[in-house]
């Protein structure tokens, strides 16, 4: 059973009664006024079979609870734009089916747990807009379905893009980017410029080499220094009256 209560006005605290409607695999109640901690909603985490969970765009505080390890069954979680504190829980690396994980826009704090490389159904990871810190994990690189890894301005990530970073470790020589399409480095403290990774020079990621477009995709082509897919959206943008700065070909 979905149970779809997004885009309303509701306030308050979530109520601990979801545990009573264990049959509900789809809870979105995104875009509310939703606020509290998730702690007090402890059914949400122990008595429940999600495999889609949305809360985002809300006014929760607090912590991720290390709790969420019991959804075991999901498949995507969007925690985004409320203002969660404290560390992602490493216990995230427990959801073994899960594929899409969005905790951007929040005020999420420490490194990016190296476990979450255990996560091997991941196509989506945005942690963008928060407050992280340390180098991003190599192991990131060799992860098979990452499709988007998104951790941008968040200015205490720091290092450059290990030489490891998109290789397969059996391939010494060869660049393997598997299935990243998007790495969206901008606004934290990562020498891009001198990260010695030929992922960058041959899948030149937007908003690293394109801050003046808000772009949300992987630059493949360019001539004479410009960037070809760039410009072709620019013009696009253009002719639509969206102007420059709203260029988006997520």
């Amino acid at each position: 059973m979905d149970l779809k209560l997004g885009n309303n006005q509701f306030s308050g605290c979530v109520p601990d009664i979801f545990g009573k409607f264990a049959n509900i695999k789809w809870l979105d109640l995104s875009n509310n006024n939703l606020s509290g901690t998730l702690d007090e909603t402890p059914s949400l985490f122990t008595r429940m079979n999600l495999t889609t969970l949305l809360l985002d765009h809300n006014l929760f505080t607090g912590s991720i609870p290390e709790s969420i390890r019991n959804l075991t069954s999901l498949f995507s979680l969007s925690l985004a734009h409320n203002q969660f504190t404290g560390p992602i829980p490493a216990t995230l690396s427990s959801i073994t089916f899960i594929k899409h994980i969005v905790l951007n826009n929040n005020l999420l704090c420490g490194p990016i747990p190296a476990s979450l490389i255990h996560l091997t159904s991941l196509t989506t990871l945005r942690l963008q807009g928060n407050k992280l810190t340390g180098p991003l994990p190599p192991e990131f690189g060799g992860m098979m379905r990452l499709r988007l890894l998104d951790i941008s301005h968040n200015p205490g990530i720091i290092g450059s893009l290990s030489t490891k970073f998109g290789r397969d470790p059996k391939k010494k020589d060869e660049v393997d980017t598997r299935a990243l399409k998007e790495l969206l480095l901008n606004g934290t403290g990562m020498d891009v410029a001198k990260n010695g990774n030929m992922l960058l020079d041959k899948y030149v990621a937007h908003k690293v080499q394109h801050n003046h477009m808000q772009v949300k995709r992987v630059c493949k082509t360019k001539e004479g220094g410009r960037c070809v897919e760039c410009e072709e959206a620019r013009v696009k943008n253009e002719e639509r009256g969206n102007g420059e700065n709203l260029v988006d070909l997520e």
